[in-house]
């Protein structure tokens, strides 16, 4: 190792991550003094304070890491590594493949494709985001390119692209040392790519890196990714009222009636409905479902501001008011 490669990795060891962090390992227990590896997730800074959800596979195989913005929407995203041997090869004993396959063994899969099978729990993961409203963002050490049949019914599944190829003229540079082969991404699905300001691919043994395995950048415009700026804080709702509060749950619940009916809110809901029921879930009601849907979450928070108004005033000095005429 040079001179200079030693004190990149000796300046790189000196940092101070202060945000959140996420790591997992294929290790069986922390005693073990053999480190197969692992993956990592960190989130510094002003970004740090997005994150509301995080966790890892407990084989070590990936973790993920969900961050908030505006709205109940957000970026879920995943860092992982698939193993490159396929199933039925021969591999040694203190690989990730053999060591996959043990633990699925243990848990009662009779006959383990650790290749195929990280891609399906990654798969879980992100269909559980994605139904909440969060948008992927994949990071991976794939193994594979996209004429790999498994990696490319992966990418159809939640319709990922590559970010560095769709963001950079001509053809991407290859990611591993000791061949041309592709096999590092960064991936995202069309929200995610409309918010790239930059990416690209450092040169081989580019970088604070000791491995064999190129390091790959995207820059990404927290405006658009998150629908606010970076710096800016999640702002929670709090109520305004409790229920218990009678006398400001009827002004409520008169207020919010008011806005329905002005809003025609009871005709809107029968109307979508019906035709829910009759074509089904199509682009142009799933659109009209959310503005509604926004109508009335809009008509809620108005509602309670006007009825959840502070009641008291200022207490008075008659001591105070008497001094204050004498001056």
């Amino acid at each position: 190792m040079s001179l200079e490669r030693r004190l990149q990795l000796a300046s790189a060891l000196q940092m101070r991550f202060t945000g959140s962090r996420v790591v997992s390992s294929s290790m069986k227990s922390k005693d073990e003094g053999y480190l197969p590896g692992g993956t990592t997730t960190i989130a510094q800074g002003p970004l740090s304070g997005r994150v509301f959800r995080r966790g890892s596979d407990h084989m070590g195989r990936f973790l993920w890491m969900a961050l908030r913005g505006t709205d109940g929407t957000g970026i879920i995203v995943i860092t992982g590594y698939r193993v490159c041997q396929n199933k039925g090869t021969t591999a040694g004993t203190n690989t990730a493949y053999m060591r996959e396959w043990g633990m699925l063994r243990s848990e009662g899969v009779t006959n383990p494709d650790p290749r195929l099978m990280v891609l399906g729990t990654m798969s879980e993961v992100l269909h559980e985001w994605m139904n909440r409203g969060y948008h992927p963002l994949v990071m991976m050490d794939a193994n594979g390119e996209f004429d790999d049949p498994q990696f490319a019914a992966f990418l159809q599944e939640h319709d990922l692209c590559d970010l560095i190829d769709e963001t950079n003229p001509g053809k991407a540079p290859r990611t591993y040392q000791r061949s041309g082969r592709r096999l590092d991404y960064i991936l995202g699905d069309k929200h995610v790519l409309a918010a790239v300001t930059k990416s690209g691919s450092l040169g081989s043994g580019d970088g604070v890196s000791l491995s064999d395995h190129t390091l790959q950048f995207v820059d990404l415009d927290c405006q658009k990714l998150f629908g606010v700026t970076e710096t800016a804080p999640h702002a929670t709702y709090e109520r305004e009222f409790k229920l218990k509060d009678v006398k400001k749950k009827d002004k409520f619940l008169q207020e919010l009636h008011r806005i329905y009916e002005h809003q025609n809110i009871k005709m809107r809901v029968e109307e979508l409905a019906e035709a829910l029921k009759a074509r089904g879930p199509t682009p142009a009601l799933i659109q009209i479902y959310q503005t509604l849907d926004d109508d009335i979450t809009r008509a809620m928070r108005a509602a309670a501001k006007r009825s959840g108004r502070k009641d008291f005033g200022y207490q008075r000095s008659d001591v105070l008011i008497m001094a204050g005429r004498r001056v």
